[in-house]
């Protein structure tokens, strides 16, 4: 009797969580598939709705968190990442010196004074999600163009 009583509540429930919609648009060739599935199935237009909307919200997250994953891998290339600082300044030969390559990410002020190696140019792997990238005068911006991503400004000063 008590386990009646359970699925009975928890049909209520169910009932409460259900909403009488009406969908406008729904292409007429779409909805007789629907209707066929269902009487195939033995399943309500309702219950293949909501399993279709399921499905897609699920697939959707899924789509996110792989784009997600991607730009990750993208943004990870580097052997050393600099980030959430809120000023950093460094110069060409603090760069060359580095082992390996080195990102860039989340930095509202980001100083590179003396670029003019192309080896520092090819040690930066990314510069990502950086308020002002501050370069000395001169810096030949194109050879870091295919590094930024979410750079609000770029600045040239006397730096050196």
């Amino acid at each position: 009797m008590a386990e009646k009583k359970t699925t009975e509540k928890a049909n209520k429930e169910e009932e409460v969580n259900e909403k009488t919609v009406s969908i406008r648009g729904i292409a007429s060739d779409i909805y007789r598939k629907i209707l066929q599935i269902s009487s195939e199935t033995g399943k309500t237009v309702g219950e293949l709705t909501n399993e279709a909307y399921r499905k897609m919200v699920q697939t959707s997250s899924l789509v996110e968190k792989a784009a997600e994953k991607a730009l990750e891998k993208k943004f990870k290339v580097a052997d050393t990442i600099v980030e959430n600082i809120g000023q950093i300044t460094l110069n060409n030969d603090e760069i060359e010196k580095l082992y390996g390559n080195i990102g860039f990410r989340n930095i509202d002020k980001l100083e590179l004074s003396g670029l003019s190696d192309i080896n520092s140019y090819g040690k930066i792997s990314f510069i990502s999600n950086v308020k002002v990238l501050k370069l000395t005068k001169g810096t030949k911006k194109v050879n870091l163009l295919s590094k930024l991503n979410e750079v609000s400004q770029i600045v040239e000063e006397d730096l050196n």
